[in-house]
């Protein structure tokens, strides 16, 4: 982005996502960033899909597609640096294995760049995505924070609302439970609510 508002390419690149079953939510995510955000969340949802747990998925290694110099498309893997002493760091190969990823590119029509210096292996990218995600597994919600940015990632449980509000959650019918003590809106022996129309 420039200086002025309207410089730069104004995309914004964060992608919310909610998958539903049979209408509740079964897995939240996102990432802030850039377009490899995007890519990260698609290939996070795509690993969980698979029967890998949330946190393993969300630490997968990563790859992105992008256009190069020429506008070209170009594979771009986590986890490996290319050095070339005569110019700065290119990030072209990753540890999913060249017998893997050649032909994959190739196929695609998708060129792969290389340096004669050797490969620099590496362990996750902060540019591939910062992707925090929760899901449920049935029983409980289950959190994962990608360790490639800063974070952390917890669940909440009953008794944490409890420590921080002084108040038991709503039950499942969205009615205060028995031991949630005075939750009306005006606290203990607050008057009810008025009818606006008399």
């Amino acid at each position: 982005m420039g200086g002025r508002p309207g410089d730069g390419d104004g995309r914004w690149w964060a992608a919310p996502t909610v998958l539903i079953r049979d209408g509740r939510p079964e897995l939240v995510l996102g990432s802030p960033g850039g377009p490899r955000g995007i890519s990260a969340i698609v290939q996070v949802v795509a690993t969980w899909i698979a029967g890998e747990t949330l946190p393993e998925s969300v630490e997968a290694l990563r790859i992105h597609v992008e256009p190069d110099a020429a506008g070209r498309h170009r594979l771009v893997p986590e986890g490996v640096v290319w050095i070339d002493s005569a110019r700065s760091t290119s990030r072209v190969l990753a540890p999913f294995g060249d017998s893997l990823l050649r032909p994959l590119a190739a196929e695609r029509g998708i060129s792969l760049g290389e340096h004669d210096s050797g490969p620099l292996f590496q362990d996750w990218d902060p540019w591939f995505g910062g992707v925090h995600a929760v899901a449920w597994d049935g029983e409980a919600w289950i959190a994962a924070a990608d360790p490639r940015r800063d974070g952390t990632a917890r669940t909440v449980e009953p008794e944490d609302v409890v420590e921080a509000t002084g108040r038991a959650p709503a039950g499942d019918g969205g009615e205060a439970r028995e031991d949630a003590g005075d939750v009306s809106p005006g606290g203990e022996g607050a008057d009810p609510p008025q009818d606006p129309g008399g």
